[in-house]
Formats: structure tokens, C-alpha cells, sequence
């Protein structure tokens, strides 16, 4: 199911007019409009609120389970656990985990965060989607990864032929991080990088490397499942 079919299964399973749900997320109903008919995308602040409104994931809410043509979407992506890794430890669990590796010897304050990395490294990607925008010059990215939660911050480094690098950053929820990413033509050799900051280390893993971009499409080599 594409994007404008989810927004309208939502809205009426909802009982929501295009007024209504345009009233809560703060735009015109024309803009709601244009979104069901595939005139328009929202950006992703919007993205988020149609999220919330809806109580579906991001990846539902742009019809990633459903098929979508080709020509509008690259889809990279590996069968996935029913089960998507949650990264909430408690106190208790963080404090189990540490007695278990050490073998139950008193621990200093000075291991403890060693071991929390060796607990959260390496950082894994779980899942890749691209939705280019050629004509725009952006490519939004979502992806899933291993390691997350509210307090991390996520960016996408791209990284030029020329070893220029730009960051961009990522807005996090419910699992999923997208980031809308400028690209230029007449440069379209670059590689994507994930970028994970849990507040003590940043953990850095490649996404996808890009050639030959053009205004017809480009050529794509997988990293975040190696």
C-alpha cells in the first residue's frame, strides 16, 4: 500500500475528516488533500505528527510492508525478525549483564563503562530504505538500527569522492531514523554513513555507497548488511 492509500485507510478508520486531521497536525486541508492524492509528500516533521496521530510506526505509515513500484522507491531490505530489538535496560538488567561478564567479581566504577560498550558494540543496521527525490536533489533515508533509544542522537554522514564530508541529521521514533539527505549531480560519487552517539562513544556504520548519480537514477552498492 503507498503513502497517499495508508494516509486515507487511516484517516477513515479514524473517523477523521481531511479537515480534522489537517486541524491536528497544523496544515491546510488542501495540503492533507494533495498528500491522498499523491500530489505532494509531507516533510518529515509532518511525517512524525501523521505517526503520532495514527499510532502506526513510520515504516507502516509509508507503506513499506505493501508493494511499491520501482520507479518511485528503492527498497533495500532483509528479512527481519518479527521482533525488532528494543534498547531499554533497566538498572537491574545493566547490572546483571556486568556481574555475568566479570564472573561475579566486585566491580570498580571504572569497568562499568567498558563493559556497557562491549554490551552495545558494534552497532548494526537492521533494515535500509531510500527515497530518492532526484529532481529535488535530496534522498530521504530511513533506517533501522540495532542500538537505539530517546536519549541517542543520530546523524547521516555523506562522504564525497573528493573525501568531502556533510552531515545531516536524523529524527528518531519508534525505531526508525530518517534523515533527508542533499545530493548534487555533478558530484555523484558518495558514500552514506549511519552515525550513533550514545552520549560516551560514537559508533559510525556505512549505509550504502552511491555512483553515477543522474537525473535518471544512479548505481548502489549495500554496506549496512556486511
Amino acid at each position: 500500500m503507498n503513502f497517499n492509500e495508508m494516509l486515507i485507510s487511516r484517516r477513515r478508520a479514524k473517523g477523521l475528516s481531511q479537515e480534522q486531521l489537517a486541524n491536528q497536525i497544523n496544515v491546510s486541508r488542501q495540503a492533507v488533500s494533495k498528500w491522498e492524492t499523491a500530489e505532494s509528500q509531507p516533510d518529515l516533521a509532518k511525517l512524525i505528527l501523521l505517526s503520532d496521530v495514527f499510532d502506526r510506526s513510520l515504516d507502516e505509515l509509508c507503506g513499506r510492508k505493501g508493494e511499491i513500484p520501482e520507479a518511485e522507491i528503492i527498497q533495500i531490505d532483509n528479512d527481519r525478525a518479527k521482533i525488532r530489538p528494543v534498547w531499554r535496560w533497566s538498572a537491574a538488567l545493566v547490572l546483571s549483564l556486568i556481574i555475568g561478564f566479570v564472573g561475579g567479581a566486585v566491580l570498580s566504577r571504572h569497568l562499568f563503562p567498558a563493559v556497557i560498550r562491549q554490551v552495545i558494540d558494534p552497532v548494526t543496521i537492521s533494515s535500509l530504505t531510500l527515497y530518492p527525490e532526484l529532481s529535488n536533489q535530496k534522498i530521504r533515508v530511513l533506517f533501522s538500527p540495532s542500538v537505539a533509544n530517546e536519549s541517542f542522537s543520530f546523524h547521516v554522514q555523506k562522504v564525497d569522492s573528493f573525501g568531502q564530508s556533510s552531515t545531516y541529521p536524523a529524527i528518531y521514533s519508534q525505531g526508525t531514523c530518517v534523515s533527508d539527505v542533499l545530493i548534487d549531480h555533478y558530484n555523484g560519487d558518495f558514500t552514506l554513513y549511519a552515525v550513533i552517539n550514545d552520549g560516551t562513544y560514537e559508533h559510525t556504520k556505512g549505509l550504502i555507497q552511491i555512483s553515477g548519480l543522474s537525473a535518471s537514477g544512479y548505481n548502489f552498492e549495500e554496506l549496512w548488511n556486511q
